[in-house]
C-alpha cells in the first residue's frame, strides 16, 4: 500500500513522481496527467485576480460617478430651460398688459407644481419701470422678471432667497 507523500501536494494516498529541473519543479501524482501548481504560482494567480477585481471595482465607481454627474447636468439644464420659458411668459404677459393699461407696474405670480407638471412650483415677480427722458413721452418700458424655480416657501423668519433667474426686457408701452 502506498503512503502519502507530502512533497506531491496530493491528498490521495499514492506515490508521486517529480518532473522538471531543480529550479522549476512540477509535481505530478502517479497515475494522473494533471500537474499540481506550486504554492508561489497560486499566490501569483491570487494577486492577479485581486488586482483585476480592484480595477473592475474602480471602473464601476468611476462609471457611477459619471452617471450621477450627467444626471445632475440634465436636471440643471431642465431647470434652466423652465426658468427661461417662465421668464418669456412673464414678459409676454407684461407686454400684453402694458398694451391695455399704461399704468401697469408689475405683479407676483405663484405657479403651482400641477400647473407646471413638475415636482415643485415657481414664483415670478414682474417689475415694470418707464424708460425715457422726462421731455419725451414714454413709449418703452423696462420689464424686469425674477424667477424662482424650483420654489419653496421660505421658513418664517428667513429672508427670501435670491432669484435663480433674472431677465430684463424692453417692451413697447402705450401712452396714458
Amino acid at each position: 500500500m502506498a503512503t502519502r507523500n507530502p512533497t506531491c501536494g496530493s491528498s490521495v494516498f499514492r506515490p508521486c513522481l517529480i518532473r522538471g529541473s531543480s529550479m522549476n519543479v512540477q509535481r505530478m501524482a502517479a497515475g494522473s496527467r494533471r500537474f499540481v501548481q506550486p504554492a508561489d504560482r497560486r499566490g501569483i494567480v491570487l494577486v492577479a485576480v485581486l488586482v483585476t477585481l480592484t480595477l473592475v471595482g474602480l471602473m464601476g465607481v468611476a462609471v457611477t460617478r459619471l452617471t450621477v454627474l450627467l444626471q445632475r447636468s440634465v436636471v440643471n439644464e431642465e431647470r434652466h430651460l423652465s426658468r427661461e420659458q417662465l421668464s418669456r411668459a412673464a414678459r409676454e404677459h407684461a407686454a400684453e398688459t402694458l398694451a391695455r393699461d399704461a399704468t401697469y407696474a408689475g405683479e407676483t405670480w405663484l405657479v403651482s407644481a400641477t400647473e407646471l407638471g413638475a415636482a415643485t412650483g415657481a414664483r415670478l415677480e414682474i417689475h415694470v419701470e418707464p424708460v425715457g427722458a422726462a421731455v419725451k413721452p414714454i413709449t418703452v418700458a423696462l420689464v424686469r422678471v425674477q424667477v424662482w424655480y424650483p420654489w419653496q416657501e421660505p421658513v418664517p423668519g428667513q429672508a427670501t432667497p435670491p432669484a435663480a433667474h433674472v431677465r430684463e426686457y424692453e417692451v413697447p408701452r402705450r401712452e396714458p
